[in-house]
């Protein structure tokens, strides 16, 4: 007779078959994976998976593995949970393209991005219905309705051009840029995308405490400690107990790192809630009522209301879909676009002579532009710019914002290579067997950067190499991403829906400071990083920042 009750028994009973399950079937990806070769690890403890994630040592990682292959194994602790990291254009093609379906974002992402999102983002959802929501925003982002972008962020650039003015006022400043482009990439989104304003980029404003909070939240869930505790323990948590009961475990947990996630999720609902209920008031008072709203109802979510509104009910997204909307705009927009600008202008700062020249193209174009003399420049002719195309191109090639993304196979599969690798047992692999449940890392950065690829001069940041022409061997690759042969802005059904939308957003900024200022390295330029991290940012001794001379 057992000792203990039978709920407890059957309890037991059931959590042991998880684990049993859990651990056979990780067994069988080891097996299967086991012949493709894995760098050097730390040590066997950790392998080598943590090297990637390290804020100071993931860079040079992905740097000196391009000779391991354009395929191989990323070691986990204990060997538990191996990895298989992508960066061969074959493979990539045959996952985002030729058998799309058998690939989804892992477990630990999804549920993060429903504790941080909930179940309605397009972030999170999955099969038939993330089809439906894809279908129904993608109309929103249109060249048509880009042009109506335009001139928003010419408005929200001016603002930060005439604040940066006065602190050039009395000569060259030091100005740390990377406060002033997260807060222009918050308004910027907060106007074009959802119709709100979060700053005016005063200098004495205090930035908006959404922006703050947004911050902090962005670099608690980017953390080395939050993102492994994510992939190795939220998986196995996440059915057992309720929302409620969750939540007084976090609240109880006094995890620096756990608590700004936390704040940052309940203010994203908070202001989302609130936005979202404005809008509606205005969509139903109509016309008139809505022409008040910042950019006169013009912005991405107005017209995915309107859109919504006139729509066939079978095919109408409910309010929590809507505002879950909200929610991932403006996280999406607003780390990535400020860290693709402060990248930019670090990078003009270091060539002048490029900056010059690219002045020199933004300022003919002004001269010569439809509103007159040194006007806005409208849609298409910010379109014409070649060499600030090139510029924006090649930033996002050699320093894509998010350098990788993971996906999970749904059944056994196998993946072709386009550069076949040498397996541990010395035997060539043209394909490589990949089963059901293995984690791939998709290497955004580390495809943009291949040699065999790119060629040679690949690691020299070059815009020229864009007006030049590409090489065949980058045009015959039939790299997967959906912008200019890059995976910057991923693929396939996952693929980035405002990657036009933020292309549009830089130009417009660098458009307005590269003809308004001379940028320049500051004394402490040396000190400046941009550690490794799910959205990455310049640092300096860990904190976000990035000094540079501004001369009017």
């Amino acid at each position: 007779m057992s000792l203990l009750p039978y709920p407890v028994s059957a309890l037991t009973l059931i959590v042991g078959s998880y684990v049993v399950h859990v651990i056979w079937s990780r067994r069988r990806v080891q097996r299967a994976i086991a012949n493709v070769p894995a760098p050097k690890s730390a040590s066997f403890w950790t392998g080598n998976l943590p090297l990637l994630y390290d804020p100071h040592r993931g860079w040079p990682f992905i740097d000196s593995i391009q000779d391991a292959g354009s395929i191989f194994r990323l070691t986990t602790p204990i060997g538990f949970n191996d990895m298989i990291y992508v960066a061969d254009p074959l493979a990539l093609y045959y996952i985002y393209r030729k058998d799309e379906a058998s690939f989804e974002e892992p477990d630990d992402v999804l549920i993060i991005e429903r504790v941080v999102f909930g179940n309605d983002s397009i972030f999170c959802t999955e099969g038939a219905r993330h089809r439906k929501q894809r279908k129904f925003l993608n109309p929103i982002f249109s060249t048509a309705h880009m042009k109506k972008m335009v001139p928003i962020f010419c408005d929200v650039s001016h603002k930060l051009r005439n604040t940066l003015q006065l602190m050039t006022a009395k000569g060259p400043v030091e100005v740390d840029m990377v406060n002033w482009l997260t807060r222009t990439a918050l308004e910027l989104i907060g106007q074009a995308g959802i119709g709100y304003t979060f700053d005016s980029l005063a200098m004495e404003e205090t930035p908006n405490v959404y922006g703050a909070v947004l911050k902090e939240g962005v670099s608690a869930i980017s953390s080395p400690t939050l993102r492994m505790g994510m992939k190795y323990v939220l998986p196995f948590v996440a059915g057992m107990g309720t929302p409620g009961f969750w939540k007084v475990i976090i609240d109880h947990i006094s995890l620096d790192v756990l608590q700004s996630a936390r704040h940052f999720v309940l203010e994203m609902d908070r202001s989302s809630k609130e936005i979202y209920e404005t809008k509606k008031k205005a969509l139903t008072e109509g016309d008139e009522t809505l022409s008040k709203q910042i950019v006169g109802g013009n912005d991405l979510i107005s017209l995915l209301m309107r859109a919504n509104m006139s729509a066939k009910e079978e095919e109408q997204l409910t309010d929590e879909e809507v505002v879950a909307q909200i929610s991932s705009f403006v996280f999406a927009a607003t780390d990535t676009t400020s860290s693709a600008l402060s990248r930019a202008l670090c990078l003009l700062a270091e060539h002048p002579t490029i900056q010059d020249r690219l002045r020199e193209e933004i300022l003919n174009a002004k001269r010569n532009c439809e509103a007159g003399e040194e006007g806005d420049l409208n849609y298409d002719e910010m379109e014409a710019l070649e060499f600030l195309d090139a510029i924006c191109r090649e930033t996002m090639r050699l320093y894509p914002p998010a350098p990788f993304i993971d996906r999970t196979t749904l059944k056994d599969t196998i993946i072709p290579l386009a550069f076949p690798i040498t397996d541990v047992r010395g035997s060539e692999l043209k394909e490589v067997f990949i089963p059901k449940d293995t984690v791939i890392t998709i290497a955004i950065a580390s495809m943009n950067r291949s040699v065999k690829v790119w060629g040679p001069d690949v690691m020299e940041w070059k815009p020229q190499r864009w007006l030049d022409g590409l090489p065949e061997s980058v045009v015959s690759a039939q790299i997967p991403g959906i912008y200019s042969h890059l995976m910057t802005f991923s693929g396939g059904k996952r693929s980035c829906l405002g990657f036009k939308f933020s292309q549009l957003e830089m130009k417009a900024v660098l458009c307005d400071l590269i003809s308004t200022f001379r940028f320049s390295p500051s004394p402490k330029h040396s000190k400046v990083t941009f550690p490794m991290s799910t959205i990455v940012c310049p640092s300096i001794d860990g904190k976000p920042s990035l000094p540079l001379i501004l001369e009017a």
